[in-house]
């Protein structure tokens, strides 16, 4: 579902520096994903693109915002049937989600993060938390994490189909890429 939304964790890289620096995300390097529980099966979703946008204090070296965008047409499952439908499901009142990062906290070790941020889908915002961990690389800092949410709870109803088929309101997002600093 979102997660392009989670390239929020490329914001997280700012506090791994002593002096902050504007940072741009490889395009080619975002992988978001979104799994699925259904009756019968499981499915994954991935998201095409995104747009993730990025301001840091340049005094302390911490993020002063986070944004991510992503269009729900760009969702895609393999299955053009399907995609279609969750289209028509997803984008009631809203054609696009977005992730606004409200906190980055420091986890247990030095490369772990609690991400914590407003996330809007179908005209609803909620907030969540999610874990991030950001290692340094020869390409730059790789960031990656994952969460699982109930899209229930942005007031997008459980799909049913013939019935009995379902689908797990409870999805898991996956997300990885790639930030340095810029040129």
């Amino acid at each position: 579902m979102i997660d392009r939304l989670l390239l929020l964790a490329c914001a997280v890289l700012f506090p791994v520096f002593a002096a902050a620096a504007p940072f741009t995300v490889d395009p080619a390097s975002i992988k978001i994903e979104v799994a699925a529980r259904a009756t019968m099966h499981g499915f994954t979703g991935k998201l095409d693109s995104a747009i993730v946008t990025l301001d840091a204090d340049a005094s302390t070296g911490t993020i002063s915002a986070a944004t991510v965008r992503f269009a729900w047409a760009d969702l895609k499952t393999g299955d053009a049937a399907r995609d279609k439908e969750m289209l028509t499901w997803a984008t009631a009142k809203s054609p696009e989600g977005v992730f606004l990062l409200v906190k980055l906290a420091p986890g247990a070790t030095a490369d772990t993060f609690t991400a914590t941020g407003s996330l809007a889908l179908n005209g609803q915002s909620r907030e969540i938390s999610f874990p991030v961990t950001i290692t340094k690389t020869a390409a730059g800092w790789a960031v990656r994490g994952s969460t699982t949410i109930d899209h229930r709870n942005w007031g997008l109803p459980k799909i049913r189909k013939f019935g009995m088929l379902t689908v797990a309101p409870a999805v898991t997002i996956s997300f990885a890429l790639v930030a340095k600093p810029a040129a």
